[in-house]
């Protein structure tokens, strides 16, 4: 799945809210400003594992994110459209 493409892209200097949600049995999906701008559906090899979990970093520390993160939370389920949308208009 590819975010940050000249059809997504994140707005310099802005602050974006983004959302990824994941299930295992039908897609992840990431929303902008609670707009979903991408999807794709999940190989066989996604699921539940013991590999650890990179947020603004990769894992083998090429690339990454030149930015801050705040207010980050997870979930402990998939969140629908509408609460994606909900928690956004809550931000703003």
């Amino acid at each position: 799945m590819r975010f940050g493409d000249e059809t997504n892209s994140l707005a310099y200097g802005e602050w974006s809210h983004i959302v990824f949600t994941y299930d295992a049995s039908s897609a992840a999906i990431i929303y902008n400003n609670g707009v979903q701008v991408a999807r794709d559906t999940p190989s066989s090899q996604a699921g539940k594992n013991s590999a650890k979990l990179y947020i603004g970093k990769r894992e083998d520390d090429q690339g990454g994110f030149n930015g801050m993160l705040d207010e980050l939370i997870m979930f402990d389920r998939t969140l629908t459209k509408e609460e994606v949308a909900q928690i956004y208009e809550a931000q703003k």
